[in-house]
């Protein structure tokens, strides 16, 4: 296992992944993929937030995709937990999966928690000169990275050597 890369010795007191104004939570998603260093913007990120009733509860999909530099592309999607206090629509993400690729080389990195056990929470991460996975690991819901976190991790895994 790469060591600087785990994230299983993260300790918070607080949930990063907790409720959320809708408001705030486009907010900050629109502004990480105009602002974030490793995005590369002569390509056109985007992030979609649509209703979303496939499960028969009602819940909002947020689906998007950053183009990064060194050719790494994002995509990731997220399904929303919806509530309102009073008349302010809250969000809460409970499905997560977010994928960084190089075009024709391979993964670079792979959060989700996309299977039977939801709970479970894994990361993934890539040599992304061979492909050759070099880190798995489960993590708890607080261990799980947020979105800009998951962009820091794709620029590090992809930074060339140093001379």
């Amino acid at each position: 296992m790469v060591a600087h890369l785990s994230r299983s010795g993260i300790v918070r007191n607080n949930d990063p992944h907790g409720w959320n104004s809708f408001h705030n939570y486009a907010i900050i998603h629109e502004k990480l993929l105009s602002e974030h260093l490793f995005l590369d913007y002569s390509l056109p990120s985007t992030i979609i937030f649509r209703d979303d009733r496939s499960e028969g509860i009602p819940r909002i999909r947020a689906e998007g995709v950053g183009y990064c530099r060194r050719d790494v592309i994002l995509e990731f999607e997220k399904r929303l937990d919806i509530r309102y206090r009073g008349n302010i629509l809250q969000v809460r993400a409970y499905s997560y999966i977010y994928v960084a690729r190089i075009e024709g080389v391979g993964l670079v990195l792979k959060y989700h928690n996309h299977h039977a056990n939801p709970a479970a929470y894994i990361h993934r991460a890539y040599n992304p000169l061979t492909g050759e996975q070099i880190l798995y690991e489960e993590l708890t819901r607080s261990q799980f990275p947020v979105f800009s976190e998951v962009l820091d991790e794709a620029e590090l895994l992809t930074r060339p050597p140093a001379k």
